[in-house]
């Protein structure tokens, strides 16, 4: 029986790439989910090009879940827009997270909300060391703080996404056929998967005060590569590199975004990625697979060049 947690939520991070895709799915939900608040900075004028698109995407997402009936509620009043909720989730980013949660968290307490679910979605850091952890030790830190808090909480954790894993920030390039650390064991789960998952774990007893480790499959990289051979008719390097190796790229390196994929490599090349799941009937979710992810990966690719990948004769 589902228990009745979860009855109106409040999402903080939205717009972002893991936000939208969970937003829509508890708005498709409104028999387990009444109300759905949307909590969203108050705009500010953009100053650059990428700010300009970034507005106008964010506008637009809001517009639709508005459309959706969704609440778009502003930061001025987190403990107003906060009274009533029965579970906060976040989806904000790892920049700034510890400090930002921990505001979000302190409203949460004097609002009386009853669980809050913070932005993890990723390795179980509980297995990781600080040491090791490098930029994800804001993530370390805020769960420490939300089991001290006295708050229902939930920690998901999911290995590695395959939208983000899969690309060459993370040493994965099909485009050059070059992958980094093939022998790599790694636990994977997608974003549609994630996002069906989520709304029916919520609702179950066992989320409640508890560490959920959730993914679509385990494998390592070799048997991915192989994958992506099979399906783009291409070969491709495979560079066996330690944890230490990807770390010494590092001062040589001046790309924010490939900086963070590099400290991420880094953890993942240690076997932080491999997850133990223990949520084995998924909340009766069907489980996404990586081949059938990376087949309909390549056949965006072939519609949007309008070509059929070679084979080998």
């Amino acid at each position: 029986e589902m228990a009745e947690e979860g009855r109106v939520i409040a999402i903080v991070g939205a717009t972002g790439t893991i936000g939208v895709q969970m937003t829509r799915s508890f708005l498709l939900d409104r028999l387990h989910f009444k109300e759905v608040r949307i909590i969203s900075r108050s705009p500010t004028e953009p100053k650059t090009r990428r700010e300009l698109d970034r507005s106008e995407f964010r506008r637009k997402i809001l517009e639709d879940f508005e459309a959706m009936e969704a609440k778009i509620l502003s930061t001025d009043d987190l403990v107003r827009d906060l009274t009533g909720v029965d579970v906060l989730f976040s989806f904000l980013p790892d920049e700034g997270l510890f400090d930002q949660q921990m505001i979000l968290l302190k409203a949460a307490l004097e609002a009386k909300v009853k669980r809050f679910v913070p932005s993890e979605y990723g390795m179980d850091l509980s297995q990781v060391s600080s040491e090791d952890a490098l930029f994800l030790s804001e993530k370390q830190r805020f769960a420490e703080e939300l089991q001290k808090s006295g708050i229902e909480w939930t920690i998901i954790s999911v290995g590695l996404l395959m939208d983000a894993a899969f690309l060459p920030w993370m040493g994965f390039d099909y485009e050059r056929q070059t992958v980094l650390s093939p022998q790599v064991q790694v636990s994977v789960t997608d974003l549609t998967t994630l996002s069906r998952f989520i709304p029916k774990l919520i609702l179950d007893p066992r989320s409640k005060n508890a560490r959920i480790n959730f993914c679509c499959e385990k494998l390592d990289y070799n048997q991915v590569v192989n994958l992506y051979q099979e399906y783009s008719g291409y070969m491709f390097d495979r560079n066996d590199v330690t944890s230490q190796d990807i770390l010494d790229r590092l001062p040589y390196e001046r790309d924010p975004l490939k900086i963070k994929g590099l400290k991420m490599l880094s953890i993942v090349a240690k076997g932080y990625a491999v997850i133990e799941d223990n949520i084995e009937d998924g909340c009766g979710i069907k489980r996404r697979k990586a081949r059938e992810f990376v087949s309909s990966l390549y056949q965006r690719r072939n519609e949007r060049f309008n070509f059929a990948p070679e084979q080998e004769a």
